[in-house]
C-alpha cells in the first residue's frame, strides 16, 4: 500500500505525492520532488503532514497536495509544506480560470478552494 499516487509538473519542476496508506500519518515518505526534470531526487525540508494521494500546480512554484488526513500547500516548488485543513480528500485539481483548487473524496465529498 506504499508508492506514487499523483504527479505534478511544472517546467523542470516534478512533484510526486505518495506515502503509505496503511499508516496514514506516516510523513518520512509523503512527498518526492524533482527541480531538474527528474534528473535527481528530493525529500523536501518539510514534509506534507502524512500520506498524499493528489498534487498539482496552482502557480509559479506554488503547489496543494491532498489526502484522507489533509491538505497541504507549498509555496517553493515542493521543499516545505504547511497544512493548511484538517478536511481529507482523494484528489484535487487547479482551475486556472476561477484561481481555485477543487476536491473529491469518499462518499461523493465535494470541495473548493478559493485562492
Amino acid at each position: 500500500m506504499t508508492g506514487a499516487n499523483g504527479l505534478a509538473i511544472q517546467d523542470k519542476n516534478i512533484l510526486v505525492a505518495s506515502g503509505n496508506y496503511n499508516d496514514l500519518q506516516k510523513a518520512d515518505s509523503a512527498f518526492v520532488y524533482s527541480n531538474d526534470a527528474g534528473r535527481s531526487w528530493k525529500l523536501p525540508a518539510t514534509m506534507p503532514s502524512g500520506y498524499r494521494s493528489s498534487v498539482c500546480f496552482i502557480g509559479k512554484g506554488k503547489a496543494i497536495t491532498c489526502g484522507i488526513t489533509g491538505i497541504d500547500m507549498s509555496e517553493d516548488g515542493g521543499t516545505n509544506w504547511k497544512k493548511i485543513s484538517n478536511e481529507g480528500f482523494n484528489v484535487c485539481a487547479y482551475n486556472q480560470n476561477e484561481n481555485a483548487v477543487y476536491f473529491a473524496g469518499n462518499n461523493g465529498r465535494l470541495g473548493k478552494l478559493q485562492l
